[in-house]
């Protein structure tokens, strides 16, 4: 049997820009053509990872700015 690899699929903008808007109807269109759909989205606040990711976006590290 010949084995398949699934797609990762990214989409990135700003904040307010849609992302999650487009996802969900992506992912509804996607499994209406009989696709496998599993959707994640970063960074995941609740996991023990994402708290360098929050002190970093809070500029803990720096006395710059974060972006």
């Amino acid at each position: 049997m010949r084995q398949t690899y699934g797609k990762f699929i990214v989409i990135d903008g700003t904040d307010g820009s849609g992302k999650a808007t487009q996802t969900e109807i992506l992912a509804q269109r996607m499994k209406r053509a009989g696709f496998d759909v599993e959707m994640a989205d970063f960074p995941q606040y609740n996991t023990k990872s994402a708290g360098l990711i929050e002190e970093y976006l809070n500029a803990k590290f720096s006395k710059f700015y974060s972006y």
